[in-house]
């Protein structure tokens, strides 16, 4: 028999004989016996004082039937109420299990979704050994020094994905100099040989060799590369590149101009000061970078802003147009950083001497923002 449910009808005050006795009947079930107690309690009427009087004693004086009753149902709503919460214990866990079961069905189908090499991939990172994650460190640093250089990036990107469709072809894992873009936009790009290093690629003099490929290397190259599109970095050059083809595309149009921009280019020359001598008085060299050109001028010390915009407007009448506008920006390229040239009234008239562009100035033309 069970102390603890002695103890309890002890606690509602049957006594302990009695509760020991009602447990032993009962077979230590204390609801039953419970009930035998509160039975024993009950006021006979057929009975008379004296029996009354014995029934009495037999329950603890301070406890009278409608105690006993009460603390009963006290007690049966406890037991179901801690049925009631082991049964939402049991739901909640069978729930939980549910939902974690689903989670790995999910999984695994996402899994099967995947492309084997992706597959592959994945398992290659999980795997990595130090020397694997210090290259991925090395590739990912000299990508983001890539990222304001598009066009070497996009090349490197190009040798990669040649090498990873043709993993056998030695023609793709050997990058000869004499290509002589290839010579421009690589081996002259801060990075962009020390990432072909990083990749494998060994350089022999006249070209840049990989013997053997490391496709997890590969891949993990190319995404790097391919993140860093993504980035402002790379989307600004890109868009300095667009800007400059259009720049170059206005330089280059002097012979099919129509008449009217030939009438406005001369317009604006007339308003340019003669081009002093060389070494004759007080004199400044003024470098306008426009895209790939640069065009270098000499004005006396006392010529203004103004005379510069006119002799860029001699070029072309919509730079002019397009720097007075505020579309785009006429940069002072001389210092570090880079300032850009308010173009109100007073700066116009200023001159090149008291704007501190003497004895030379570096002006460079650029987008907005």
């Amino acid at each position: 028999m069970g102390e603890g449910n002695l103890r309890m009808l002890t606690e509602m005050g049957f006594q302990r004989e009695m509760a020991h006795a009602a447990l032993v009947q009962c077979g230590d079930n204390l609801e039953r016996a419970l009930d035998v107690l509160a039975r024993q309690g009950r006021p006979s009427s057929s009975s008379s004082a004296a029996a009354a009087a014995v029934a009495g004693r037999d329950l603890n004086q301070n406890m009278q039937y409608d105690d006993a009753i009460n603390l009963a149902i006290a007690l049966s709503k406890t037991q179901a109420a801690k049925a009631e919460k082991n049964e939402e214990e049991a739901v909640q866990r069978n729930n939980a299990a549910t939902v974690a079961m689903n989670k790995e069905q999910n999984a695994d189908q996402m899994k099967s979704r995947l492309k084997p090499k992706k597959l592959a991939r994945m398992a290659a990172k999980a795997h990595r050994s130090k020397d694997e994650v210090s290259k991925e460190k090395t590739l990912k640093r000299l990508a983001k020094v890539l990222a304001s250089k598009p066009v070497a990036l996009d090349t490197l990107v190009t040798v990669l994905e040649k090498i990873q469709r043709n993993p056998a072809d030695a023609k793709f894992r050997r990058l000869r100099w004499k290509n002589k873009r290839f010579e421009r936009e690589i081996r002259y790009t801060p990075g962009a040989v020390d990432f072909l290093r990083a990749v494998g690629f060994v350089d022999t003099g006249d070209s840049m060799l990989m013997s053997h490929t490391d496709v997890a290397l590969l891949w993990s190259a190319k995404e790097t590369l391919e993140n860093q599109r993504k980035g402002e970095t790379y989307m600004n050059a890109l868009r300095e590149i667009e800007f400059g083809k259009v720049l170059q595309s206005l330089m280059s149009s002097a012979g099919t101009a129509s008449k009217i921009e030939r009438e406005r280019r001369q317009k604006c020359a007339e308003n340019v000061p003669l081009e002093p001598d060389v070494g004759a008085g007080q004199q400044t060299r003024i470098i306008c970078v426009i895209g790939g050109t640069r065009l270098e001028r000499r004005f006396p010390s006392d010529a203004d802003l103004g005379h510069v915009l006119n002799f860029l407007g001699s070029q072309s009448s919509v730079l002019l147009t397009k720097i007075q506008s505020g579309e785009w920006a006429l940069m002072n390229t001389t210092t570090f950083p880079e300032e850009r040239i308010e173009m109100d009234e007073r700066t116009r008239g200023s001159t090149l001497y008291a704007l501190g562009m003497w004895p030379s100035a570096e002006l460079t033309i650029r987008q907005k923002g």
